[in-house]
């Protein structure tokens, strides 16, 4: 892949040509880290992959949704010092900013699988899938027996 400046990686992305990027600290001016540029290509890729991880994600009933993101979420947490020598190496960001940064990040993902068993008026979910958390029956006088 070739470097480029700004102007340049334009001209190649538009020309459908595989091109990277060096990102630099702003504080020391060393490379923090190399992005490759998107083509059309790659694209379309990332939206059939979007598209496949959906499927499977919406087939998931809402306590494994809470579950997956209750890991990232400790993912997070436990990646804190990379994530937040990575931003201050990517961003010049303090260390304090990056690590209030992270921790909403946290409570936002936390709260995002909160709100996947959270019950609003609907029938209360349940972690068989296809399947109601409340049991159906006909109404039975106390002679019927149960």
């Amino acid at each position: 892949m070739i470097e480029l400046d700004a102007q340049n990686l334009a001209r190649a992305v538009r020309a459908g040509r595989p091109t990277s990027s060096d990102r630099l600290d702003p504080v020391t001016g060393a490379a923090a880290s190399n992005a490759s540029a998107a083509i059309v290509t790659s694209v379309e890729q990332a939206v059939v992959r979007a598209g496949e991880a959906f499927a499977q994600w919406s087939q998931l009933c809402p306590t494994a949704r809470r579950g997956l993101l209750m890991e990232a979420a400790d993912s997070l947490e436990a990646k804190a010092d990379q994530l937040v020598e990575a931003m201050m190496g990517g961003i010049g960001a303090t260390e304090e900013w990056a690590r209030a940064n992270l921790a909403f990040a946290v409570r936002i993902v936390r709260e995002a699988a909160m709100l996947t068993t959270q019950i609003a008026g609907e029938m209360p979910p349940s972690s068989k899938p296809a399947s109601s958390a409340l049991p159906s029956s006909s109404a039975r006088s106390p002679s019927e027996g149960a």
